[in-house]
């Protein structure tokens, strides 16, 4: 950097040593481990925690439900367009259990089966 043709660049001299030498380990040197597995889900204690009536508010859909008590109706949420007026969608928040009633959906489950249909995952 910084020379030209005119003049030419001044020897640079460096250290090295006259032997080659292994790379010392690293202070934190990641220890080999063998492959852990995925932890698994305890879905049972999750389907305890989550109740049906706070995934449905939180995907917006309580306000659809038609009806009074532990088993309030609506449109499918999993099969129906947004607006349907059809009510085969049974929800009871008691059991945390919902059930779509139209032959060609029949959806039905727990709060994950519900959680999984509508964001099409498996579970």
């Amino acid at each position: 950097m910084g020379h030209t043709q005119a003049l030419p660049a001044e020897p640079v001299v460096t250290t090295a040593s006259a032997s080659v030498e292994t790379a010392a380990t690293p202070v934190n040197a990641p220890e080999a481990s063998p492959t852990t597995p995925r932890p698994r889900v305890d879905f049972a204690f999750v389907r305890e925690q989550i109740t049906l009536e706070r995934v449905l508010r939180h995907l917006g859909l309580s306000a659809g439900l038609r009806g009074r008590g532990q088993q309030p109706r609506s449109c499918c949420p999993v099969h129906a367009p947004a607006g349907s007026k059809e009510s085969t969608f049974s929800v009871h928040l008691g059991k945390n259990a919902f059930q779509c009633f139209q032959a060609k959906c029949a959806a039905k489950g727990n709060v994950l089966d519900l959680w999984a249909a509508l964001h099409k995952l498996p579970l």
